[in-house]
């Protein structure tokens, strides 16, 4: 079995999510990838082959004995899988390098932190890195990293009122919006548009915002 084709990577959780987490992971999937949402064939056509990789692979982890078996099958794969790949699955980026005389890093304030997490939504392949930003998706919170926000449209709003609509550019713009922006004023951020990332085709989204200020 190829562990990077696992079920647990197509739905894009980790393999303890609970089985809601896995449900909401799912009906997530199935609404971004939904075939009617693109306008070329060739983006048809792989928004159907993976609706039904979704399908295949919530199939078994919503069911708790299939789920099990399939736990086990990953378990006996890496334990007999080929010695040269239990290297590059063990690897982890090294943690940057910080000048010798370097200013130490600022801590973010506690609502810099609330937008900041350790979730990943879209995966956690080899191109994304680095902190992740909370942001709302048709109305649902979720965490993307900052790699996969970058070229993104993105709306703020402040108790349901509307503060502006931004293009991000970079990175840097990503993170300077957050920090500077959305966190001192207390902003939600909502995702309209994101840009193609990695297999990912373009999305778009409809904001759903509440009136009442969100606890």
């Amino acid at each position: 079995m190829n562990m990077q084709n696992s079920y647990y990577q197509i739905l894009e959780v980790e393999p303890a999510a609970s089985e809601q987490k896995i449900k909401e992971q799912y009906l997530f999937l199935v609404q971004a990838w939904h075939p009617d949402k693109f306008s070329k064939a060739e983006q048809k056509a792989r928004a159907e082959e993976k609706i039904k990789e979704i399908n295949i692979a919530y199939d078994v982890l919503k069911d708790p004995v299939k789920r099990a078996e399939y736990d086990q099958k990953l378990q006996s794969s890496k334990k007999t899988g080929p010695m040269q790949q239990q290297p590059r699955q063990a690897q982890s980026r090294p943690a940057p390098v910080r000048p010798a005389g370097a200013p130490p890093m600022r801590k973010r304030s506690a609502r810099a932190k609330g937008l900041l997490g350790s979730l990943g939504v879209f995966g956690t392949g080899p191109q994304i890195s680095g902190e992740q930003i909370r942001v709302f998706v048709n109305g649902r919170a979720m965490y993307l990293h900052v790699e996969e926000l970058v070229h993104a449209r993105v709306q703020y709003f402040l108790k349901g009122e509307s503060k502006g609509i931004v293009d991000f550019s970079s990175r840097e713009h990503v993170q300077a919006a957050v920090s500077k922006v959305a966190a001192p004023n207390g902003y939600e951020i909502h995702v309209l548009r994101l840009a193609p990332f990695g297999s990912r085709p373009e999305m778009f989204f409809t904001p759903k915002v509440s009136t009442t200020p969100r606890r």
